[in-house]
């Protein structure tokens, strides 16, 4: 086995080159570390894949450069082929020192300037994080405590969602904000638009374009993340709440209720944390999972136009996957990101 004559493929760990690299597989998934998965034929190289070795890979075809990836070894299983996994630099804000976030360090700051401090270690670029969100931290935010970095970049993140309010968008549309490394350890933060009227796709799937791999799409429609009904209580008094509900959403799939402690005590502040989850997850989630037929790399947050019938959407890239080994085969997925299987199970357990 061996990897296609038209794609190239650079591997080094700790600066060298690693010869014989038989199949490469790389996932990327919104707000969280890329895994890279390498199969190699030889092992009198097998000493320099030590744990935690750092690794560099660049994997295109022609001048077009797909795979431009830098992090460390995790696993090493030797066999034949030895199996090789290693994940960006996202991984280290999981595995970080706890670190003390206070009110006065980041209070009505930018929440987005919040999540870029804690991205900001050796091993990661923040560089291209200019943008803003227009969305301030405030005291009442659960955003302070003891936490690595991820879990503080992952509060910041889930925070940064407001309605919009416009012409060019339907009634309270909340566009969430991803996280992700798209090259080498540079970070981005970025809102991708797929509900703004007529939005522009960078590529369409379909049966006409000959990129749709036969009956390889697959839909996934659940409400397994709806919330219609939210009360919000006072962490200081807890005959202080506020219950926002949607009527249309409860008659649909049922009442579907969160409880939420807030630290405020203002019953407008309540509401406002109340109506912001119910209107954001009172419709249940939905996804696509297809196999495609594409020489070129999309980056998450692309918009991707999906073809079907007589169904035609334009929707988000939130998970890809690009495997080559003896051809190559992209998954992408489109939509929400889809419900871990620890999730599901931990929703499960919550309801027991």
């Amino acid at each position: 086995m061996a990897l296609p004559d038209t794609v190239y493929a650079q591997v080094k760990v700790a600066r060298v080159h690693v010869p014989y690299v038989t199949s490469i597989s790389v996932k990327s998934v919104v707000n969280k570390s890329r895994m890279v998965t390498l199969k190699v034929a030889d092992d009198e190289g097998l000493a320099q894949f030590r744990l935690g070795a750092p690794i560099e890979i660049d994997v295109g075809m022609g001048t077009n450069s797909w795979i431009n990836f830098s992090g460390q070894i995790r696993i090493v299983q030797p066999g034949n082929p030895t199996t090789i996994v290693a994940t960006d630099y996202i991984h280290n804000l999981r595995t970080s020192e706890y670190i003390y976030k206070r009110q006065q360090d980041h209070i009505f700051s930018d929440l987005y300037y919040a999540a870029k401090d804690a991205c900001d270690i050796t091993e990661i670029d923040v560089t291209r994080l200019t943008t803003g969100s227009n969305i301030t931290t405030t005291p009442d935010m659960p955003l302070w405590g003891w936490q690595t970095r991820k879990n503080f970049l992952d509060s910041c993140v889930a925070l940064m969602v407001e309605p919009i309010d416009d012409t060019d968008h339907p009634k309270n549309t909340y566009l969430p904000w991803y996280y992700t490394i798209h090259y080498d350890n540079v970070i981005d933060l970025f809102q991708p638009d797929h509900l703004r009227g007529n939005p522009s796709s960078i590529v369409t799937v379909s049966e006409e374009r000959h990129n749709l791999v036969n009956e390889s799409l697959v839909s996934s429609i659940n409400t397994d993340k709806v919330i219609n009904s939210c009360t919000v209580i006072s962490n200081s008094d807890e005959t202080i709440y506020y219950t926002y509900e949607d009527t249309d959403s409860i008659q649909k799939y049922g009442e579907i209720s969160k409880l939420i402690k807030w630290d405020s005590i203002d019953r407008n502040v309540l509401y406002k944390v109340a109506r912001r989850n119910v209107e954001r997850f009172k419709s249940p989630t939905a996804s696509y999972s297809v196999d495609v037929i594409m020489n070129e790399w999309l980056p998450l947050g692309s918009l991707i136009k999906l073809e079907t019938g007589d169904r035609s959407e334009v929707l988000p890239l939130v998970e890809s996957t690009l495997s080559i080994d003896n051809g190559i085969k992209t998954s992408l997925v489109v939509g929400e990101p889809r419900i871990s299987f620890g999730e599901l199970t931990r929703l499960l357990l919550e309801e027991i």
